[in-house]
């Protein structure tokens, strides 16, 4: 796109014309420059679920934002990696904002008849993280969720919430893409689940 921009300010501006080949070798080679720049910077380390310490149930969850929905996708496993349940909850299109905060308040409620047990919940949405730190100002669209939901975590003291990588979340995230795909909203049974999906959190080492 700059390179494009800058083009058209020589025409308007100095009076020069590239010809379109110019253009794009151009456009390639600045392609190719910033790509091995890329490429450079992806770090070595490899983040993959991990089970938590201690008596424990972690959840993961995600919410994919389409234009005619917003799908929710949450799951359980114990402190011995072991997957307890999965669920998932079609809810109505909106703004990836809205759908976030949505989704930690639902997921909340969701989870509220396990308050016997301690609870991390990770989550790929940043914005659900900070609505536990006390000066965060949220934005109006989503304030009384916002509110709901510290409301609840104020409640349940043993739940926590943290932030997680896309790459340790892998299976809330494709599980809320494919529930999308077969219209599936609810308690989903494992052996419903395909199985790339379900071992998507684990997988294969890369070749040596």
């Amino acid at each position: 796109m700059d390179v494009i921009w800058y083009s058209c300010n020589q025409v308007l501006h100095g009076g020069r014309r590239d010809d379109i080949g110019t253009i794009i070798r151009r456009i390639h080679r600045l392609f190719v420059e910033h790509s091995k720049a890329w490429s450079a910077l992806v770090p070595t380390k490899s983040f993959r679920w991990s089970p938590h310490c201690g008596i424990r149930w972690k959840i993961n969850f995600d919410v994919g934002i389409r234009s005619h929905c917003s799908m929710i996708a949450a799951v359980c496993r114990n402190s011995a990696g072991s997957l307890l349940f999965a669920w998932t909850k079609r809810r109505p299109p909106g703004t990836p904002l809205v759908g976030e905060a949505r989704a930690a308040f639902l997921l909340f409620r969701r989870v509220v008849c396990l308050v016997n047990f301690s609870l991390t919940l990770k989550v790929t949405i940043c914005r659900s993280v900070t609505l536990s730190l006390p000066l965060f100002s949220p934005d109006w669209s989503i304030g009384s969720l916002v509110q709901d939901n510290k409301t609840l975590l104020e409640v349940h003291t043993s739940w926590t919430v943290s932030h997680v990588g896309r790459d340790a979340n892998r299976l809330a995230h494709k599980l809320s893409q494919w529930a999308v795909l077969v219209n599936l909203e609810g308690n989903t049974p494992m052996h419903c689940i395909p199985p790339d999906i379900l071992n998507s959190d684990d997988p294969p080492p890369p070749p040596s």
